[in-house]
């Protein structure tokens, strides 16, 4: 077992020893804190011993030990097919003001937030002029309650603990207003949405045809140009793109040529004039990076290969298989034409920095997302993102995981991260595998995890290039426009990815990564999806509001507050009638009969009204 440290009554520092071999090329930790990404939490050889150390919050935990990538095992070595557990629970009362996971500035009030073990009673919030607050809401978790306490101005407070007053006090902090615009990511991957000139041959399927894994339709930077004005009136703020250098693949995940746009895409020209367009339009870039693996065409991997004296099979990780590895380097997720790069070497370290500082400074560009940033080493990313935050002020930074991203977030690393969890928990909701409850519960925890300021920056999807269309996934037309009404509503930035606002359906990739439907559309859905783009942005409660759902007669409901203004969306998970709520602004699958209103299922209607 690992060495475990309580650091100050909340986080935990987890040290861990794993003897080594003169053979063995690396040591990670893999586990549910840092999406099982092999290379992320990477331990450093340190004599005859791998060492390392995490700091995690309270929670339950899985992990494994993997030497040279594929071989799972424990601290002594011993093979291992089911994870190790860590428990770390919550032990005593605890808040930190100076944290913006404990204090923040959110829907025009300040929000105070505690945990304490899940055997406390109750907590109360004591102003300075012994003013008695309940909790907003408390959660309870199997290793903490966390609580939530609402403060209208900021005034001096300390908490009673089950009857006794705890004997500190804090001064709260004026906190400046976060204001976000509200609009929202369109996500386009670039050979499936428009394609304008083609010149480049590599063409072998018919547009709207289903795709194959090795399909290519020709879409290219000419045909996103094209249609700007169409993003635009979708409300979009930014627009991620796929990547776009040089490939052998239509996804060109696997890069031969960092600096190479991908000619069946355009040129260099091509994307400078998307990015100014776009920022006329008001719109700015998510660069997709990919520096966790290259392909194996590109030019210094095959050099490695091609000599055990290259100086660049530094840049990998070359096996010697005396740990029962069978691929002779390791890579993305056992894909051997994906090499995995050793971010450790300051050489690879220089690339990196040249190409984000090539298009960071040419392009319009908000965010790098930084492609399978659970298996980069965040020791190193820690230093390179600093180094580039001098370098290329204003740009910032996106992690791709898919699990609650508090390691890559909360500890300063990213600025954001695509909130996979958010998808999670929507799809739960909407299939009936968890109640309205349960839901709150569990956003109120990721939010807790990362802090509500993080969470105003996150990108929230219920679909990408990734995974089924959320249509097909909930098997219903209806089913879909409720699921993106609802993440509209949740605090951060809202992705839409393209063609989900005409009904687009599509199961695992690669049938999630089908073409845009042009001349096709369903258009009922584009302007509702219009029209809720507006609502969003023009609404500052549902942008920037604090967050309560709960259930109101038949229907669900998710309310958000800023000030004394509230947005609601009251929706339905089976068919039913009930009196007509009297003004609506916007609603999905409802008639209005008589003074009562029918709403079949996954209809809703979206109101404002007094906090």
């Amino acid at each position: 077992m690992p060495s475990i440290e309580n650091i100050d009554g909340f986080l935990y520092r987890i040290s861990f020893s794993v003897p080594s071999r003169e053979y063995d090329v690396s040591c990670y930790i893999s586990g549910n804190f840092n999406c099982n990404g092999d290379g992320s939490v990477a331990l450093e050889r340190n004599g005859d011993r791998w060492a390392g150390e995490i700091v995690l919050q309270p929670g339950e935990y899985s992990y494994f030990v993997e030497i040279d990538q594929y071989f799972r095992c424990d601290e002594k070595r011993v093979k291992k097919t089911r994870p190790l557990r860590l428990f770390l629970p919550q032990n005593e009362f605890y808040h930190d003001p100076g944290s913006p996971i404990f204090y923040s500035r959110i829907g025009g009030r300040y929000l105070v937030k505690a945990v304490s073990p899940r055997t406390t009673g109750n907590a109360l919030l004591i102003t300075g002029n012994e003013e008695r607050i309940l909790p907003a809401r408390v959660q309870e978790y199997s290793f903490m309650k966390l609580y939530h306490f609402i403060l209208d101005v900021p005034v001096e407070y300390a908490f009673e603990v089950d009857g006794r007053k705890l004997g500190k006090s804090y001064a709260a902090r004026e906190l400046a207003e976060v204001n976000t615009d509200g609009r929202i990511i369109y996500q386009v991957f670039p050979d499936r949405f428009y394609r304008l000139n083609v010149e480049e041959g590599r063409i072998n399927a018919e547009w709207n045809e289903p795709p194959g894994r090795d399909s290519f339709y020709g879409g290219n930077l000419k045909g996103i140009i094209e249609k700007i004005d169409y993003i635009q009136s979708l409300g979009t703020g930014m627009l991620y793109l796929n990547p776009v250098y040089k490939s052998g693949s239509n996804h060109r995940y696997d890069v031969d040529d960092y600096y190479q746009i991908d000619p069946m895409l355009g040129t260099m020209a091509d994307l400078s004039s998307l990015s100014e367009k776009l920022r006329q339009a008001g719109i700015s870039i998510i660069f997709d990076v990919v520096f966790n693996h290259t392909s194996i065409e590109f030019e210094r991997f095959k050099e490695a290969l091609a000599s055990g004296d290259s100086p660049f099979r530094a840049w990998y990780y070359f096996l010697s298989g005396k740990n029962g590895t069978v691929l002779d380097y390791e890579c993305f997720k056992d894909h051997p034409r994906m090499p995995k790069l050793r971010l450790e070497n300051r050489d690879v370290q220089g690339m990196i920095m040249d190409v984000l500082q090539y298009y960071g400074r040419v392009l319009n560009i908000s965010f790098f997302r930084f492609d399978v940033a659970d298996s980069m080493n965040l020791k190193v990313m820690r230093e390179l993102i600093q180094q580039l935050r001098m370098k290329l002020p204003g740009v910032q930074y996106m992690a791709e995981v898919w699990c609650p991203p508090e390691l890559f977030v909360a500890t300063g690393i990213y600025d954001s991260a695509m909130n996979y969890d958010v998808r999670d928990n929507i799809v739960s909701l909407l299939t009936g595998k968890q109640d309205i409850a349960s839901f709150l519960r569990r956003f109120d925890l990721l939010t807790f995890r990362i802090g509500e300021d993080a969470q105003r920056k996150m990108l929230n999807l219920v679909g990408s290039h990734d995974t089924e269309r959320i249509r097909t996934v909930l098997k219903s037309r209806d089913g879909a426009v409720l699921a993106y009404s609802i993440l509209y509503m949740l605090n951060g930035f809202p992705s839409l990815y393209y063609g989900d606002e005409t009904g687009l359906e599509g199961g695992r990739d690669p049938d999630c990564r089908r073409t845009y439907p042009w001349e096709g559309e369903d258009n009922e859905m584009i302007e509702f999806f219009r029209n809720l783009a507006r609502f969003r942005i023009s609404s500052r409660s549902t942008h920037d509001g604090l967050m309560d759902a709960g259930v109101d007669g038949e229907l669900l409901f998710i309310r958000k507050s800023w000030c004394n203004m509230a947005t609601e969306i009251h929706f339905a998970m089976e068919n039913v009638e009930i009196p007509d709520p009297g003004e609506i602004l916007l609603s999905w699958g409802i008639e209005r009969k008589g003074g009562r209103i029918i709403i079949k299922k996954f209809g809703f209607y979206i109101r404002q009204c007094q906090a």
